[in-house]
Parts: C-alpha cells; structure tokens; sequence
C-alpha cells in the first residue's frame, strides 16, 4: 500500500513539474531571416507582391503535380491543396509601401503570418527581411 501511496506521490511531483515547465515555453515563435537581393526596392515589391510568382522562389508554393494552385482573380490570396485534402491559403492583409504581410491559414495547423519588409540599401539593391 505505502509503494502505491509513494509512487502516486511521484507521479503527480513529476505532472506538477511538468506543468510548471510548460508555463516557461513562448506561446507564439517568430523566425526573422533576411536576404540582400541586386535589384532595385520596386522591382523587388512587385515580384514579392505577386502571387503568380512565388512559385518561382517560395518553397510551399513549387510546382508540383499533386498540388492544385488556385488564384483570386484580384491577386489577393492564393490556395493550395493536395491530394491527402490538405489546404493552405495565403491571403494578403494590409500592407505599407515597403512592408508586404500576409496570412496563411491551414486546415491543419494554427494561422501564420508572413511579413516582409525591404528596406532600399541603394538605388541597384534591396535587404529583405522576412518575419514569420
């Protein structure tokens, strides 16, 4: 009886403290990357802007036969899905002359939000600088 007793004692020490562990862990997470890019801040504003042309530099979006890409017609947001029903949508949210943001949302995962912002290092080159 007293083994139980102790090792029900022990069980719930350990739950405690790993509830108490949990209370440290960051509720949100942000991941910054930035790039220097050799064109001009407008150039690089269209080409970020532009849905039909993240597939040419965005992972998430590559070509590939199993994922239907479909765009709004005013270019503010695009879907993906996949074979297995997983949907991804990017949705443009307001946005600044040098700050592009974007929401993605899944029907398999909390909402993300991508922001870039590029900031002119001269007339011929552009730092972008990504937050997730």
């Amino acid at each position: 009886m007293r083994k139980i007793i102790f090792v029900t004692i022990g069980f719930l020490f350990i739950l405690g403290m790993l509830s108490l562990l949990s209370l440290l862990l960051p509720s949100k997470i942000s991941v910054t990357k930035s790039i220097g890019i050799n064109a001009p801040t407008a150039d690089v504003y269209k080409y970020v802007n532009d849905f039909h042309k993240w597939p040419e530099w965005f992972l998430p979006m590559e070509k590939d036969s199993s994922v239907q890409i479909t765009y709004k017609n005013d270019n503010s947001s695009v879907t993906l899905k996949d074979t297995k029903g997983v949907e991804l949508v990017f949705k443009k949210i307001p946005s600044t002359a040098d700050t592009i943001n974007v929401a993605l949302k899944s029907n398999s995962s909390a909402d993300v939000f991508y922001q870039f912002i590029l900031i002119p290092q001269n007339t011929e080159n552009t730092q972008v600088v990504f937050n997730i």
